[in-house]
């Protein structure tokens, strides 16, 4: 009998019937086991060395599925997916294969807090020494900008963060301002999210694009491309639109730092698939996905729009919230 081990890299060979038991490494994730042709065939990820450095370049149909590169607007699994290679928030989901991989774990802050005031208050100690693609810190307030951007550009993420202590007060559309809700301490590096009533699902708001960490003085609304400054192990360098393709170049990021929870400096993700239009019949375009080449077993990126909560909305800003999963 043989048993592969994911998170030891190794196959085990047992004779059953007896206590003999051999483990063979393999220096890195192992997956499936079949036998054929007189051989083991054991299914294994690449070694992370081999993936990192160079650029990544990902495409994607411009429109409905990838229509930016904004984390504060942007709502699909395609987009979801690459920008979570680029960006980060305080809290993640575990990047790891099966069950394990739906276990929420701290990303910018060093751990995740226990509410208090009745489920009302989260305080976060953000994480010290991680710094933006361009160099620059990241600060207690830079999680603030990020939920104020999504009410001023009436997003999707709207009713993921209408619990927070003066959110009912943004107009959708317009400059909205945080400060009673979302506080920021610089000195003490943490940020405390204050919310009207209490809300279970929360932490999870905080692991979605909408609360990626931006810049402070991030404007509401970016002109055309432009990206943002990342914290994760890529950032985007430039993207560009043509007919329609939108095609995204994403490259190593020199100031990342590995973090607990399975973030590290090579992608594990399918964001390495891209889709285009590819013939026209009855003069519409029929579209077909393509897969990128990847020895990667796993590919939890970030949460998936699929599986969260549907939001439904108008750009008038009249939004619902689904409590099914």
């Amino acid at each position: 009998m043989w048993v592969s081990d994911e998170a030891q890299g190794s196959v085990t060979r047992i004779e059953p019937g007896s206590d003999s038991v051999s483990r063979m490494p393999l220096g890195s994730e192992a997956g499936g086991v079949a036998i054929g042709q007189g051989a083991l065939w054991v299914g294994v990820r690449g070694p992370d060395a081999a993936h990192r450095g160079r650029t990544l370049t990902a495409f994607a149909p411009a429109g409905g599925f990838f229509y930016s590169i904004d984390p504060a607007v942007a709502y699909s699994d395609i987009a979801w997916n690459i920008l979570g290679l680029a960006h980060d928030g305080l809290v993640a989901f575990k990047r790891a294969g099966g069950l394990e991989g739906t276990t929420l774990v701290p990303n910018l802050a060093t751990s995740i807090p226990t509410p208090t005031n009745g489920g009302r208050t989260y305080t976060f100690q953000v994480r010290p020494g991680i710094r933006y693609s361009n160099g620059e810190p990241v600060r207690p307030d830079d999680f603030r900008r990020p939920i104020e951007r999504v009410f001023a550009n009436d997003s999707a993420g709207v009713p993921y963060f209408s619990g927070i202590l003066g959110a009912k007060a943004c107009e959708p559309g317009n400059a909205c301002d945080l400060s009673r809700g979302i506080v920021a301490d610089d000195d003490a590096g943490t940020v405390t999210f204050y919310l009207t009533e209490p809300d279970p699902e929360f932490l999870y708001a905080l692991s979605l694009p909408f609360a990626f960490a931006v810049p402070a003085e991030t404007p509401d609304r970016l002109p055309g491309s432009t990206p943002i400054p990342a914290t994760g192990p890529y950032f985007i360098e430039r993207s560009k639109k043509k007919e329609f393709i939108l095609r995204v170049w994403l490259a190593r990021n020199p100031e990342f730092i590995e973090r607990p929870g399975g973030r590290t400096a090579s992608p594990t993700a399918s964001c390495g698939a891209w889709a285009r239009p590819s013939a026209k019949a009855n003069g519409r375009w029929i579209r077909s996905w393509r897969a990128a080449p990847t020895s990667c077993s796993t590919c939890p990126m970030t949460a998936s729009p699929s599986w969260r909560p549907t939001i439904r909305g108008s750009s008038t800003g009249s939004h619902s919230r689904a409590t099914g999963a």
